[in-house]
């Protein structure tokens, strides 16, 4: 039986995916990945080494697609890796099909 991309009831489909649709984000993605807790914008600006512009950019497309997660402390902004809104749309790529055996 085919599945019908409309069938598999994920809604924001396209936006998770895009937020991971780009290398810089990849990067992102194993920089939070290996912290211990959430981490300051400016200390992901320098483990990155990327501009304040280019790193908003980036982490607004995957704070859209749920794949990080902000969080303010006072005058302070923290980001964190979050896959619960994207994990049952990840999960499409893992799924086997008979077609795929």
């Amino acid at each position: 039986m085919k599945t019908k991309i409309a069938d598999t009831n994920h809604p924001h489909l396209a936006d998770i995916f895009d937020g991971l649709a780009h290398p810089r984000r990849i990067a992102f993605l194993h920089i939070l990945k290996h912290a211990s807790q959430p981490m300051h914008f400016g200390s992901l600006q320098t483990a990155s080494g990327f501009s304040p512009q280019v790193l908003t950019h980036h982490l607004k497309k995957m704070e859209i697609g749920g794949i990080v997660k902000r969080s303010a402390k006072g005058h302070y902004t923290f980001f964190s890796l979050t896959l619960e809104r994207a994990r049952p749309a990840l999960s499409i790529l893992t799924y086997r099909t008979r077609s795929d055996a």
